[in-house]
């Protein structure tokens, strides 16, 4: 679970199935939830006002796997030839059974298969670049970041890994790293929605809207409905910045492709008291 505060990341928490979170220290307006699933994202909240302290603000929030199951298979598809590495017999089946864990929703078990692959093959960039997911998804930062770098050193033009460490460093705060890193992505694989959708959030964190606009719009364009809540996080920004028409306009495209968002309701109305008059 990660939260965002006027499209600006704040924190992120791990949670079980059927467990809960709570966050501190939000801005009263323009506070987000956005949930991951294995580092994907797969739904977006925007959470409205907020009531000031002492009162608390719940948001009861229900995922199911077949909501997720369309990102997290994209995600696999993102495995591409050039991302395959010939292993020995004993080490392929070991990778096997590291994946076999990991679709068992076991990634401690897997981690600890992986550990042992990549030391006795240290090349094999695919297995460092899953235990960087892993470690990612355990809100690990660091280690994720040592695994994207060695995975890069290993095969520094593997998307996965670049997009891996880039996500890492946004994680650490160390957003001009990130853009760096995010760069390379772009740069070599400019119709990766991802790639694109990653380098708009590190220039959103370094304060640089404009330029994480053009990126966030160019991800909806290449992938409509799973970059879909790119239009929520820029009717954040919108909204942060007094654009009000600006933001119902984004809130009114979000819901073109997504129309039984549970927040529907809240995004009509606020589509209603701001967009543009039709004939300015």
């Amino acid at each position: 679970m990660v939260v965002y505060g006027n499209g600006m990341f704040l924190s992120r928490q791990r949670i079980k199935n059927g467990g809960s979170f709570m966050f501190t220290c939000l801005p009263a307006q323009s506070a987000s939830l956005v949930v991951e699933i294995n580092s994907i994202e797969v739904a977006f909240y925007s959470l409205g006002p907020l009531s000031p302290p002492p009162q608390s603000n719940r948001q009861d929030l229900m995922i199911s796997w077949s909501d997720a199951g369309q990102a997290i298979k994209r995600k696999a598809s993102v495995v591409s030839a050039r991302s395959l590495y010939k292993r020995s017999d004993k080490n392929q089946k070991s990778f096997e059974k590291a994946m076999s864990e990991l679709d068992a929703k076991k990634p401690d078990s897997a981690l600890k298969i992986l550990e042992k692959l990549v030391v006795d093959d240290p090349s094999d960039f695919v297995a460092w670049t899953e235990k960087g997911y892993i470690h990612l998804d355990a809100t690990n930062f660091s280690a994720a970041n040592d695994d994207f770098s060695k995975a890069l050193e290993a095969n520094k033009t593997d998307l996965r890994a670049i997009l891996g460490l880039g996500l890492a460093n946004i994680s650490l705060k160390s957003f001009e790293k990130a853009i760096e890193v995010l760069l390379r992505a772009y740069e070599t694989n400019p119709d990766s929605a991802d790639a694109n959708h990653y380098l708009g959030e590190a220039y959103l964190q370094t304060r640089k809207g404009s330029l994480a606009i053009v990126h966030m719009r160019k991800a909806i364009e290449l992938d409509p409905v799973q970059k879909a809540p790119l239009h929520l996080k820029m009717a954040n920004l919108y909204h942060a910045a007094g654009g009000k028409q600006l933001a119902a306009a984004e809130y009114k495209l979000f819901l073109q492709t997504v129309p039984n968002h549970p927040d529907r309701a809240k995004m009509e109305a606020y589509i209603k008291e701001n967009e543009k008059p039709a004939n300015e």
